[in-house]
């Protein structure tokens, strides 16, 4: 057992941790929440022997004192830090590295044990021993790590932000083998910034705040804390007592949640939007959705009050009743976008980082009103719309791991004595053009790594399903980005090329990226070139459909169908040849 009492850490004259206090059990997950910053890598650092604690905190593992141990004697009793940068050796393969892993006396006793539960445990190194690790992706190379910390026959796991960077498929393989981890009897404490499924996997969890633990529980009891909610799950749930043990964490009441612009009315009906609660479904065929603008967090009609219809394709009546946006109006958002962008570029990563795991949860949640909207605007199943939202909110999720991950280079220098250094910063407002066949998806996609990096953006919604990325917009508002940092312009069909050519030619614009035609993208590519501003182009091609000599020939029948006619054909990889 690992037990910590009165831990703090100095850096010069800083305190980045003050007086810490948790324990962990042998077979037990422990996370440890808090914002970048509030002392959580400073916490295991202390622990792993990497950074000297202040005297007086004692880390006692099985009754050992190990505070003030060098590192390699920490790993020999049994504690084993795997840091946030892995700190594996890239021009390795896996099996050196792991086997690196057993080097002190202990763990060499149990070296073939461990190589085997290492690779029971990661069936993706077993496959892979003979790799180079600088090969591998970023999930694997977390893989290697975690694995080389267990072949030191470890007591104690600390694993700092193991999830950081990784596509959302593997965070989830990779969670499920930390439980896994946790059968071998072996106790684990998760500095983690991915709350929802490290709270699904803990035991029990710490709240750390400004270098203080300000309050503990079990995982269960955590998760039900509106307090905890608010700051790290993205919900809104109903206040309830909740005991926290000896830090106490106050519980406030849920913010407010702004009113949507995207309103259901009868057939015929119109009345103001911003009427449809967060959790509301819409049901029917005979109803229509009420789209505006959404610029600088405010619900606008177009100027001069134009509209569009977009007909239901299956039944022919009005799916929904668009703002037809004008140049004035794309210059509006422009202008918002612009002035948004200075304040929006200096806001900290981990800022950034919790409003797009928030929006995340948001889209999540409201996966019944995007199946409704699309269902009625493009004739989408729900099964489809239910993995645009699933899709999305990993995107989402990914582009919050990625802000933190943002680097520049050291560049050599031709005079003595000086150093050069390249750095990469915000570029101002992205404009994103997505189409209508998977608009969440490629409409998250079209502005959450901008989002991400510090730029404001705009998102030139569909003609085919404006109210569906107009939802998008109101997601991100609803999680707190700040007024005019997401946009949402939707305009008629016959107004696209002027709208268009009016956000392009916005000095403030800087990039665009648009998804779409070949025909259309030639269009959008020569407007971008005529102002000197770089387009990202993702446009249409053929998909093949390669059957192999000893291929199944029933399963590519299968195979051949599900990719012709999912969506009714309308995705990128379909089959068409």
């Amino acid at each position: 057992m690992l037990e910590v009492s009165g831990l703090s850490v100095f850096y010069g004259k800083h305190l980045a941790l003050e007086d810490a206090s948790l324990a962990v059990r042998s077979g037990e997950i422990v996370v440890l929440l808090g914002a970048n910053g509030a002392g959580k890598s400073s916490c295991l650092k202390a622990l792993g022997g990497i950074v000297a604690p202040a005297p007086g905190g004692r880390i006692m593992l099985d009754g050992v004192e190990l505070a003030n141990l060098p590192t390699h004697a920490v790993v020999e009793a049994g504690l084993v830090l795997v840091p946030e940068d892995r700190g594996i050796f890239a021009e390795l393969d896996v099996r050196e590295n792991l086997l690196l892993g057993a080097y002190t006396r202990r763990a060499r006793q149990h070296e073939a044990a461990s190589l085997g539960k290492v690779l029971s445990l990661f069936p993706r190194l077993a496959e892979r021993q003979q790799q180079i690790v600088r090969t591998m992706s970023g999930g694997e190379q977390q893989m290697v790590g975690i694995g080389r910390a267990l072949m030191s026959h470890p007591r104690v796991l600390l694993l700092d932000e193991p999830s950081l960077g990784l596509a959302p498929l593997i965070c989830q393989e990779l969670f499920q083998a930390l439980a896994r981890i946790r059968g071998l009897g072996v106790g684990m404490l998760l500095v983690e910034q991915n709350a929802h499924q490290s709270l699904a996997i803990a035991d029990r969890g710490y709240l750390i705040e400004n270098g203080r633990i300000v309050g503990e529980g079990s995982a269960a009891r955590l998760r039900g804390e509106p307090a905890v909610q608010q700051v790290y799950l993205g919900g809104t749930a109903q206040k309830h007592p909740a005991a926290l043990g000896p830090g106490r964490l106050q519980s406030a009441d849920p913010p407010a949640v702004p009113t949507t612009s995207l309103a259901r009315n009868g057939a015929g009906a119109r009345e103001p939007a911003a009427a449809l609660p967060p959790t509301a479904t819409c049901n029917g065929s005979s109803a229509m959705f009420d789209v505006q603008l959404l610029i600088a967090n405010a619900d606008r009609q177009a100027a001069g009050g134009g509209t569009f219809d977009r007909l239901n394709p299956l039944t022919g009546e009005v799916a929904s009743r668009a703002a037809a946006a004008s140049i004035a109006d794309a210059s509006c958002a422009g202008d918002a976008a612009a002035q948004a962008f200075p304040a929006w570029s200096e806001t900290g990563p981990g800022t950034r980082r919790a409003l797009l795991n928030k929006a995340a949860d948001l889209l999540e949640g409201r996966a019944s009103e995007f199946a409704a909207v699309m269902g009625a605007e493009t004739g989408a199943t729900a099964m489809w719309a239910g993995f645009n939202c699933m899709l999305g909110a990993g995107m989402l999720r990914e582009a919050a791991a990625m802000t933190t991950q943002i680097s520049g280079e050291v560049i050599p220098s031709n005079v003595p004595g000086s150093l050069a250094m390249g750095y990469r910063q915000p570029v101002g407002v992205v404009l994103g053009i997505a189409p209508w066949n998977a608009p969440v998806i490629l409409g998250v996609r079209a502005i959450a790594m901008p989002l991400a990096c510090g730029n404001s953006v705009i998102l030139k919604a569909s003609e085919m399903c404006p109210g569906t990325h107009r939802l998008i917009g109101t997601v991100l508002r609803e999680a707190g980005f700040p007024s005019g940092v997401v946009n949402v312009v939707s305009n008629a069909p016959r107004d696209a090329g002027a709208v268009v050519a009016a956000l392009i030619a916005h000095p403030a614009v800087r990039r665009v990226n648009f998804t779409g035609s070949f025909r259309v993208g030639k269009i959008v590519a020569k407007a971008c070139a005529e102002h000197l501003k770089p387009v990202l182009l993702e446009l249409g091609g053929k998909s093949p459909l390669v059957v192999l000599d000893d291929a199944d020939v029933e399963e590519a029948v299968k195979a051949a169908a599900f990719g012709a006619f999912a969506n009714q054909g309308q995705i990128c990889m379909s089959t068409e040849r």
